[in-house]
């Protein structure tokens, strides 16, 4: 089973997180998006879940070399 899904968070980086539906260890849920850490930058904020229909393969690849890890 894939459970990893591709986030953007507020500066634009890809990245991609393990993703459980009402399942949170790595993030807060909040009504706007998920408060997470972003791995590219090491910074706090808000991220959105991506469709990978959306992205470029360029794009999808860079979510995938910014993996974050399965622990919280």
């Amino acid at each position: 089973m894939n459970y990893w899904r591709v986030m953007r968070c507020k500066d634009g980086h890809l990245f991609e997180t393990p993703f459980l539906p009402m399942v949170s260890l790595k993030a807060v849920k909040l009504p706007q998006g998920r408060y997470q850490r972003c791995p590219v930058d090491g910074r706090w904020g808000i991220c959105d879940l991506q469709f990978t229909a959306d992205l470029s393969e360029d794009e999808r690849d860079e979510a995938h070399r910014n993996r974050t890890s399965r622990l919280p």
